[in-house]
């Protein structure tokens, strides 16, 4: 989608630009914003490898699995049907602790891991069980603590306060967590036989 929708937006603004006479304008817009994105990603990217290093030294060290203890009555009444010390339980919070940084790059490979765990659990191999739902509803909604992209992202346009964001996110990020699980938790299956 976004691959025809780029062209048309770069053409229409290339046309616009020739018949309102400011085609000048664009041409220095065009190589102006390619020097800013590449300043941009290059301090998004430095960010991004400093909070990586420091998810992969807390897994090294066990600070993941502290957090994961510290979650173990939330992933239980989340996911009733998993064991707590079982594959899917320890990398669903691993990428709990990945959004809870704000990490979206390295929650996105525990994300994949814990799908992977789920599935192998999964009685029917071609029909997504409850708890991949719930979990991937909870990773949607991305409950944060620390936004270190957002804040990344903020602090290399200038912002005065980079961090001043943070109740905003903080009550946004809750807010959506609880009606993500409250959703899972109210269409979830009921298994055969129950009353409806």
């Amino acid at each position: 989608m976004l691959n025809r929708l780029w062209p048309i937006l770069i053409l229409l603004a290339v046309v616009w630009g020739a018949i309102s006479g400011r085609l000048g304008e664009v041409t220095a817009a065009l190589l102006s914003s390619g020097g800013d994105a590449f300043s941009l990603c290059v301090t998004i990217g430095g960010t991004l490898c400093l909070w990586n290093g420091v998810m992969s030294v807390a897994t090294a060290s066990g600070v993941t699995k502290g957090i994961a203890f510290l979650l173990r009555p939330l992933l239980r009444w989340l996911f009733p049907h998993l064991p707590p010390q079982g594959a899917a339980a320890q990398a669903i919070a691993a990428n709990m602790t990945a959004n809870l940084l704000g990490l979206g790059n390295a929650a996105t490979p525990l994300g994949l891991q814990a799908m992977d765990a789920l599935k192998n659990t999964c009685p029917a191999p071609d029909t997504a069980s409850d708890e991949m739902v719930t979990f991937v509803v909870m990773n949607t909604a991305s409950l944060q603590i620390f936004p270190a992209t957002v804040i990344a992202l903020r602090q290399a346009a200038g912002a005065d306060d980079p961090f001043s964001i943070l109740p905003a996110v903080w009550a946004a990020s809750v807010g959506s967590f609880l009606i993500a699980v409250t959703a899972a938790a109210v269409f979830r299956r009921r298994p055969k036989g129950a009353a409806g």
